[in-house]
């Protein structure tokens, strides 16, 4: 939460999550309003943060 905070809730909204103008993909033509389901940009920055995550546990 704190790292998409950092970045502000306008940009994590278009570039990471599936919050899309109309007529930009054809399989969306009239765009995409979804705060759930990552675009690549936003499960990279997820998958970053488990990854930094895992590595400050104990082996």
């Amino acid at each position: 939460m704190d790292e998409f905070s950092r970045k502000g809730r306008d940009y994590v909204s278009n570039h990471y999550f599936m919050n899309l103008p109309p007529n930009k993909y054809e399989a969306y033509p009239e765009g995409s309003s979804d705060n759930t389901h990552f675009q690549p940009d936003g499960a990279k920055a997820v998958a970053k943060l488990v990854f930094e995550a895992m590595k400050e546990l104990k082996k």
